[in-house]
């Protein structure tokens, strides 16, 4: 039934067990995407900060995962709580450039004071919030600073250009947060049926549709 949680049951291959297999096998899949996404994205002749932000949040968030489906899913019975640590930083550096890629995306329209207030804050906020999850071992702080990267300030700077210059870049970027924010969502509530397909594995299938739709963007973001 909908909204009713399941345990992914473990795999063996020999003495080789594999807990949430399903869960690992997507996370690799979303992992190895993010790399190629970042090697396309590498073939195009865009130098500017927007784009090359972009493009070390998908590389950075493609060894997150990978990270984290081997750490915190596969084979995480051989692993204490800290080490899943390393996986949830790269994920939070991340989210942090693609902040910094929308923030920069708007530097010609906004004031110098509120262009470099944005970065400040970006770099803080970060800090702070990497503290907090290396004190506390809770992920509910990995995925604060998800929401709040992606609501409050990769939405409004893709909205603000979007309703300023009609760009399409931004619209389809805003497009891509949609999908990302409704990852998290499913990510955190059981919606899905099959015990070989939970909510985390939707959210994988999700958080690879907002990879295509940046990819998308991050082509058609301008170029000086």
């Amino acid at each position: 039934m909908i909204f009713l949680e399941h345990i992914q049951p473990d795999i063996m291959f020999g003495n080789l067990r594999i807990q949430e297999p399903v869960t690992t096998f997507t996370d690799f899949i979303l992992g190895m995407y993010c790399l190629y996404v970042t090697y396309k994205l590498g073939t195009h002749q865009n130098t500017t900060p927007p784009f090359k932000f972009l493009r070390i949040h998908i590389l950075l968030l493609g060894f997150a995962v990978i990270i984290g489906g081997i750490l915190g899913h596969g084979f995480q019975y051989h692993f204490a709580p800290t080490w899943k640590i390393p996986g949830w930083y790269i994920g939070m550096i991340s989210v942090m450039f693609l902040e910094r890629s929308s923030i920069e995306y708007i530097k010609q329209s906004v004031s110098h004071r509120l262009h470099k207030a944005l970065l400040i804050i970006n770099l803080v906020e970060l800090l702070v919030i990497m503290v907090i999850v290396s004190v506390s071992l809770n992920f509910f702080w990995v995925e604060f600073h998800s929401v709040y990267g992606l609501l409050l300030v990769v939405f409004p700077c893709h909205l603000y250009n979007y309703t300023k210059t009609k760009d399409p870049a931004s619209k389809i970027m805003l497009y891509g947060i949609a999908v990302l924010v409704t990852a998290i969502f499913v990510f955190n509530y059981p919606i899905i049926l099959s015990k070989w397909f939970t909510n985390y594995d939707f959210a994988h299938v999700l958080m690879l549709l907002s990879i295509i739709f940046f990819y998308r963007a991050g082509i058609r973001f301008q170029t000086n």
